[in-house]
């Protein structure tokens, strides 16, 4: 598994699978004919996975406003500014 899939992985806290073509370790991704397809296909999947972490993402910033909305409505307010 490469250190990208690793840490993805780890932030979603599960299993996450990352296809990588055959034949590739990670370079620079200039190759022969046919290349532009990969490309696209790898934006395709790199676009999905940001998504997807940024969806989860907004989901952990509602749940933790909610949770300190509700911490606001139980501790006592001073309007001074002491």
């Amino acid at each position: 598994m490469s250190p990208t899939a690793a840490a993805i992985a780890a932030i979603s806290g599960g299993t996450t699978t990352v296809a990588v073509p055959s034949g590739s370790a990670g370079g620079s991704g200039m190759g022969g004919p046919g290349g532009s397809a990969n490309g696209k296909q790898k934006n395709r999947q790199g676009k999905t996975v940001r998504l997807n972490i940024n969806a989860r993402e907004r989901r952990r910033m509602h749940d933790l406003n909610d949770a300190l909305d509700e911490l606001r409505s139980v501790i006592p307010y001073a309007h001074s500014p002491s």
